[in-house]
């Protein structure tokens, strides 16, 4: 059958239309100071302009939610919902998700104590931890040097970072163990400052990822999302993005091939 030229135009259109088809994804994740979070109903943080940027570039729209960050995970392992902003990458989660290859942020894993003296023994190796009742929020990893850490570690969860922090100044905990953007915010909420300081050196440098559910995981759509991504890294967008909300973040120079193998190091 011979297709006149109107015909085939129009075919050729759709055709195009649908391989550029705006995919909807189901955005979650909980409140993550200067990432994602709500003020007023309205939507703000690092990771909303992020992904506001990588749709127009990938085909996609987040429809965005908001949720503690156990149900959010769990959404998006068991497909309900598509991706899963800002987990740290773990071995273990590489599995449950399809992380893209770089991150939006950056994160020093620190651990807590009060600043009263003696002050604990840290000297960056994990079995100098040993004995300190460790306070920690549920659900939450700190990467992967901490996970491959934590079973020989005296771990005490709470619901949210701020009860872990409480438990720290009765002396229920030795010692907290977060990132330090949720912390700072958490010692000022509380008026703690001053009270409690963070050991150095850092447990590990941790980066914040978007992460697609696995069934996504060989589609184009992560193809797209991973380029558009890297181009806005690379380029020192992400960089520029992260300073408007306050936030430090490599420039285009950065060596990320060094990082993400240091990310992935065992720990001592």
């Amino acid at each position: 059958m011979r297709l006149d030229r109107p015909v085939l135009a129009s075919l050729l259109l759709l055709t195009a239309q649908h391989s550029l088809a705006v995919e909807s994804l189901r955005c979650v994740g909980s409140p993550f100071p200067y990432i994602y979070s709500e003020d007023g109903g309205q939507l703000r943080g690092v990771a909303v302009e992020v992904l506001d940027a990588l749709g127009k570039e990938a085909q996609f729209r987040c429809r965005f939610e908001i949720m503690p960050w156990k149900r959010a995970q769990a959404l998006v392992n068991n497909g309900d919902a598509d991706l899963l902003i800002g987990p740290y990458r773990t071995r273990e989660r590489s599995a449950a998700m399809r992380f893209l290859s770089l991150p939006f942020y950056l994160d020093a894993m620190l651990l807590y104590a009060r600043s009263t003296p003696p002050l604990p023994d840290w000297n960056g190796d994990f079995s100098s931890l040993a004995g300190r009742r460790i306070g920690v929020a549920a659900g939450w990893s700190l990467g992967e040097r901490y996970e491959q850490a934590k079973s020989s570690l005296a771990l005490d969860e709470a619901n949210t970072l701020e009860q872990t922090f409480r438990k720290l100044m009765l002396d229920r905990v030795d010692l907290v163990a977060s990132n330090q953007r949720n912390a700072m915010v958490v010692i000022q909420q509380l008026g703690l400052a001053g009270q409690v300081l963070a050991l150095q050196p850092p447990l590990q440098q941790s980066g914040g990822y978007f992460a697609l559910a696995n069934k996504w995981r060989d589609h184009p759509l992560w193809t797209r999302m991973n380029a558009a991504q890297e181009r806005m890294v690379r380029s020192g967008r992400v960089q520029a993005i992260s300073a408007k909300h306050g936030l430090q973040f490599p420039g285009a120079n950065h060596d990320w091939a060094a990082y993400l193998r240091q990310e992935m190091q065992p720990a001592s």
